[in-house]
């Protein structure tokens, strides 16, 4: 990380004027212009590293806003980050902290981009598409604004920033990750692997079902004295069935205080998904090994304490997940919903006068869908969990009526899906299992490509990546 410091420099007048013009001229260089990051086929700009930065620190801005920005990181966004410091001890602003990271991850896609290259991947119409609309929201967020799309990309990204250097940016990601979800799609998990990674912490990957009752407290302190008395006799509840009925008869007396919140006693599946080290006391005690079925949990709060009951014994999820493959037709290929069902209407028809078969749906989902996740399977999606897809299309896919074979058309709001359902996948617990091990096999080809394509950066021409 690069030091932002101002200087004082006593020159005599000739050679002031000299530094002035050179200073001068620098400013005026244009940045598009200027690499700062090399490969043997590609290049990236000091624009480029500019817009990125800034795009990656607008993104936090719309996740936390000014005030979140302000409490977790300590960034003012009405100052320019480069007169902010992430570490002032060693001189390290934001404008470095969010340099260092676009820098870094051009590294990284430039190594996809040279293995895209070599592994015949490229950019398609379609991927211009998409390219081309992300400019033109850009541009619609320009006219929201009633500036041009060159004042807007200034003041957003900063003054060297050009439409033509987001496009770039855009085009260089997109092929970084298309090489990424191909490599996603291609690999493979075996029964061992899974086992392999049971072995080493099997309950990690354990669920079980908790009673949970919040008592609301009172800003009355007779009746919260009393709110806590019961709380700590459902903690003493040792069935299920005591544990209800003590919640039952907390709602009937006069210092249940929110009706709303305290109604009913509450069944949730808790999945032991958290690393040691970032369990709290809760958390541990759900899959401790003297939690067992009738064990109770108070938790005290600020404003409630909440009563938990193990309900059932730790175990794996052994309902099957399901596969599905689909097209997709979004609108920034075919320019609107209508115009994405029409299309969709007519690749539908022509499968099923071709026999509707899978072979030849995956053939047209190599053809026609938009999906760069999927596209290269054919359009799978495998081992889908419940609830981890839109509402209507969970409701379809795990529709217990559902047959193999099955298929429709639906709209939503992000385009339109043809999808076919293909049958059972594996059982639930070992979905996660799964992508674990897919996305370390994705990472270590990540790393084989960071080492076997040389990617430069081109550190004296760095001083051109600018703060607005």
């Amino acid at each position: 990380m690069k030091n932002f410091k101002k200087q004082t420099v006593r020159v005599l007048a000739l050679v002031l004027v000299a530094a002035t013009l050179m200073i001068s001229l620098a400013s005026c260089k244009d940045t598009s212009k200027v690499d700062v990051i090399r490969s043997e086929h590609f290049s990236v700009s000091a624009a480029m590293v500019t817009y990125s930065l800034y795009d990656t620190y607008n993104y936090y801005y719309s996740q936390f806003g000014a005030d979140g920005l302000k409490a977790y990181f300590g960034i003012d966004a009405t100052k320019s980050l480069a007169t902010q410091y992430s570490d002032e001890t060693k001189g390290v602003t934001w404008f470095d902290v969010f340099k260092t990271e676009a820098v870094n991850g051009f590294c990284t896609a430039l190594a996809h981009c040279e293995a895209a290259l070599a592994a015949g991947v490229e950019l398609t119409e379609e991927d211009d598409k998409y390219i081309q609309n992300e400019i033109d929201n850009i541009e619609a967020l320009a006219a929201k604004d009633k500036m041009t799309l060159k004042e807007y990309i200034k003041n957003t990204y900063g003054k060297n920033v050009k439409a033509d250097d987001i496009k770039k940016s855009l085009e260089i990601f997109r092929l970084a990750n298309k090489m990424r979800y191909k490599n996603y799609n291609d690999v493979t998990v075996t029964d061992n692997e899974i086992g392999e990674l049971v072995t080493t912490d099997g309950d990690y990957y354990l669920q079980r079902e908790v009673l949970v009752f919040e008592l609301t407290l009172s800003n009355i302190s007779e009746k919260t004295a009393k709110i806590k008395e019961f709380a700590e006799k459902m903690k003493e509840a040792k069935t299920v069935d005591e544990f209800k009925a003590l919640a039952a008869e907390f709602i009937t007396m006069d210092y249940c205080v929110n009706l709303s919140a305290q109604k009913e006693v509450k069944t949730e599946t808790v999945q032991n998904n958290v690393s040691e080290d970032d369990k709290d006391a809760l958390t541990s005690w759900f899959f401790a090994s003297g939690t067992t079925v009738g064990s109770t949990y108070l938790h005290k709060g600020t404003s409630s304490y909440v009563v938990y009951m193990a309900a059932s014994e730790p175990a794996h999820d052994k309902t099957p997940t399901r596969n599905l493959y689909t097209i997709v037709f979004e609108p920034f290929a075919y320019g609107s919903i209508d115009a994405c069902k029409a299309k969709a209407e007519e690749v539908y028809s022509k499968w099923k006068a071709d026999g509707a078969t899978l072979e030849g749906f995956k053939s047209l989902a190599k053809q026609y869908s938009t999906d760069q996740v999927s596209v290269y399977s054919g359009g799978l999606y495998d081992n889908i969990m419940k609830d981890q897809m839109i509402e209507d299309l969970d409701k379809w896919l795990f529709d217990e009526n559902l047959e193999v074979g099955s298929h429709t058309i639906m709209t939503a709001d992000q385009g339109c899906h043809i999808v076919y359902y293909a049958g059972e996948g594996v059982e639930t617990w070992k979905a996660p299992l799964i992508d674990q091990i897919k996305e370390e096999k994705v990472s270590n080809l990540s790393y084989t490509y960071t080492e076997n394509y040389r990617v430069v950066t081109v550190d004296g021409n760095m001083k051109y990546v600018k703060a607005k």
